[in-house]
């Protein structure tokens, strides 16, 4: 799909968000795939094991990453955030971090701050 629509656009700016399991499915495809993006927001989910923190922190050098969570969210075990905050530093991989107050749920107010 990339390729038949996107690419013959040319210098395009390119942005995806996955909210939920959708973040596991967005992860894999930023790091394996040919698609340069310009900014990554994963809302609500997590990094898949099976991704090479190699792959992923030469992405993010040129892809604005942003990881996004609600602080009620029952979903993310407590702690999580922080251990995927160190994980990710482990990496060298630079992200953004937001929280907002609520549940497993998007949040229009901060959706339109990060875009």
């Amino acid at each position: 799909l990339y390729s038949e629509v996107i690419e013959p656009l040319g210098d395009v700016e390119i942005n995806a968000l996955g909210f939920s399991q959708g973040v596991a499915t967005l992860t894999r495809w930023a790091v394996m795939g040919v698609v340069k993006f310009n900014q990554l927001i994963f809302w609500a989910g997590d990094i898949p094991n099976d991704v090479n923190p190699e792959s992923f922190a030469n992405l993010s050098t040129q892809t604005k990453l942003t990881l996004v969570y609600g602080t009620e969210d029952t979903l993310i075990p407590p702690g999580y955030v922080d251990q995927l905050q160190t994980m990710m530093d482990g990496w060298g991989v630079t992200f953004e971090r937001k929280t907002f107050v609520g549940k497993h749920e998007m949040n229009q107010q901060l959706l339109a701050e990060i875009i």
